[in-house]
């Protein structure tokens, strides 16, 4: 099973578990996402045993989004636009930032719909479709 976290501090109060692990379940996939708190002065140390042990991809909050980018062996043109990063991807043992305000839209507007679920006890299902494509 693929793993993922959230990596911040604080972390603990995050939905972002609840919330893809839903979303996961209404794709037919499963995969692990927990929260992972880092001590403010060394991100690098528990991204890096993250990522070392298996890890295949992790959001980050504040206060580490700059720590991400320097972090990070490649970036996004709008990563370093930013000079942030929220998400590393490990392939093939690189991890990459996005910060692209597109794919920000499209994964954040899932996520909303599910926090609100959660919120209101209902559920959220997904059907697997392309954007944009005829």
């Amino acid at each position: 099973m693929d793993r993922y976290v959230v990596i911040g501090n604080p972390v603990a109060h995050s939905l972002s578990p609840a919330i893809h692990a839903r979303f996961a379940r209404a794709m037919g996939d499963s995969l692990d996402y927990a929260t992972l708190a880092a001590p403010l002065d060394d991100f690098a140390a528990v991204a890096r045993r993250f990522f070392d042990e298996g890890g295949r991809g992790a959001n980050v909050t504040l206060p580490f989004k700059t720590n991400a980018l320097r972090f990070a062996h490649e970036a996004s043109d709008a990563a370093c636009l930013a000079g942030a990063a929220n998400f590393l991807a490990c392939v093939k043992s690189r991890q990459r930032p996005v910060a692209d305000v597109e794919v920000g839209f499209y994964s954040t507007l899932p996520c909303l719909l599910a926090i609100q679920a959660i919120r209101e006890g209902r559920t959220v299902s997904w059907t697997r479709r392309t954007i944009g494509t005829a």
